[in-house]
């Protein structure tokens, strides 16, 4: 099954009878995701991914969804990660469109669909393929004859999860947490980070946990 496959089997359907489980079932083993509207503000996703979000951007990363997991909107972590995000971004229309009340907008590649609503047009929505949206992270081909600078991560976290983990790049420290900045969720965050950014850079991530005294060591000698 194309994307252009399961737009056709979308197209023309009716709001909140958009396609059938098997439909999105024989999408979710395709690999392919659709994406349309719900009420007056929410954005629905089925197939490879399934879930339901608010109209905010849709925040993909190379396994689909970036959620932010911390209790604060600010987290670092989530921020660093969302700037490397392709986006999805819902686009609000008055009432009498042509593509009804909400299309979408993004660089993936994509086949589109159009769902109805007693026969008039509710939203234009996409269908893109998993696969597209993991070649966006895969780093660009070098010239031939040019090397790749070495490089590795390294996601080290104390025994004791509240005391804390840091990611370090070629063993240089480039983000942390700990329960007094993160909460009890920040190595979640983090590790969400380290395996983006492991994609992202086509590096290899290595994770270890260590003894609480010998983070502590290790974290305070990379302060000083």
């Amino acid at each position: 099954m194309t994307p252009q496959d399961a737009a056709t089997a979308l197209d023309g359907n009716q709001y909140r009878e958009e396609g059938s489980c098997e439909l999105f079932r024989e999408m979710r083993a395709a690999g392919l995701v659709a994406v349309f509207g719900a009420s007056d503000d929410l954005v629905e996703l089925r197939g490879a991914i399934d879930d339901e979000l608010g109209r905010g951007p849709v925040l993909l990363g190379p396994e689909g969804l970036i959620i932010n997991r911390c209790d604060d909107d600010r987290c670092p972590h989530f921020r660093e990660t969302a700037k490397s995000a392709v986006t999805i971004r819902p686009v609000f229309h008055s009432r009498g469109s042509a593509d009804g009340c909400w299309t979408y907008e993004t660089d993936l590649p994509v086949a589109t669909y159009r769902i109805l609503e007693d026969d008039v047009p509710y939203c234009r929505g996409i269908v893109f393929a998993m696969a597209d949206l993991k070649a966006r992270f895969q780093p660009e081909p070098r010239p031939s004859g040019e090397t790749k600078a070495p490089g590795a991560l390294r996601l080290v976290s104390a025994r004791d999860r509240d005391i804390g983990a840091m990611l370090l790049l070629n063993g240089r420290p480039v983000a942390r947490c700990d329960y007094d900045a993160h909460g009890s969720a920040g190595p979640e965050i983090l590790s969400e980070t380290a395996k983006n950014l492991s994609a992202i850079l086509g590096l290899p991530l290595v994770e270890e946990e260590l003894d609480d005294d010998e983070f502590l060591e290790m974290r305070d000698a990379l302060d000083d």
